[in-house]
C-alpha cells in the first residue's frame, strides 16, 4: 500500500468521524435552520430553492458555518439488519440516536428483543457543504449589512428599489426604526453593485 492510498483512507477515516461528532451534536439541539456569519444570521429557509434543487430538504436539516463555509447536516432514514452480536450500546454507536429515540422507533411494547435478521429504523446525518457566496448567489435579493447611521430611505435609493417593497420583504413597520449592525434583505433587480461606505 503505498502512500497515497493510505493518506486517502486516513482522510476518509478522520472525516466519518468528524460528520458522526458532527450529527451527534445535532441530535442533542432542537432543530436549527439559522447560522451566524460575519454579517449577521442567515436563515437555511431563504434558500429553500437552492437547496431543493441540491435534493436538500432544509426543513431536516441543521447547519453550522465557519468563516464562508456552511455545513448543512441532513437527516437521513435508514435501516439497520440486526447481527448476531448486536448490543443496543454496539448500534447507538454507528448512528446519532438516543436509546430511547431507537426503541421508540422500532418497538410498541416493553419486548425490547433485538433478533438477529430483522431490521431496526434509524436515521444519520449527510453533510452538505456550500460557500456563502454560492449561497447567496442563488437567491433573489442582495444581503446588506446596515451601517451607523444609515437610513432605509438611503438604502432604498442606493438600490433603486421602493422603500415600500425593502419594507415588505423585510417586515419592516416603521422604517425610522431600523437597527444598525443588522442585516436586511434587498431585491436584486439589473442593478448590480456592492455597497460600499
Amino acid at each position: 500500500m503505498n502512500g497515497k492510498t493510505i493518506y486517502k483512507r486516513l482522510l476518509s477515516f478522520l472525516t466519518s468521524i468528524s460528520l458522526v461528532i458532527s450529527a451527534s451534536a445535532c441530535n442533542k439541539e432542537e432543530q436549527n435552520t439559522k447560522f451566524e456569519t460575519a454579517q449577521g444570521t442567515r436563515d437555511l429557509k431563504d434558500y429553500a430553492d437552492f437547496l431543493e434543487e441540491q435534493d436538500i430538504d432544509y426543513k431536516k436539516c441543521r447547519v453550522d458555518s465557519t468563516g464562508d463555509r456552511v455545513f448543512i447536516f441532513e437527516k437521513k432514514d435508514s435501516k439497520y439488519k440486526i447481527r448476531e452480536e448486536d448490543t443496543f450500546n454496539s448500534i447507538l454507536e454507528l448512528y446519532p440516536m438516543t436509546k430511547e429515540e431507537l426503541l421508540d422507533l422500532n418497538f410498541k411494547s416493553d419486548d425490547y428483543e433485538l433478533i438477529p435478521g430483522e431490521t431496526l429504523k434509524v436515521y444519520y446525518y449527510e453533510m452538505h457543504q456550500f460557500t456563502l457566496e454560492e449561497l447567496d448567489e442563488s437567491t433573489d435579493w442582495h444581503y446588506h449589512y446596515i451601517q451607523p447611521g444609515e437610513t432605509l430611505s438611503e438604502i432604498a435609493q442606493y438600490y433603486d428599489i421602493p422603500l415600500e417593497i425593502i419594507q415588505e420583504l423585510n417586515n419592516i413597520e416603521d422604517p425610522n426604526l431600523i437597527q444598525s449592525n443588522t442585516i436586511i434583505k434587498i431585491p436584486k433587480n439589473n442593478k448590480e453593485k456592492e455597497l460600499t461606505k
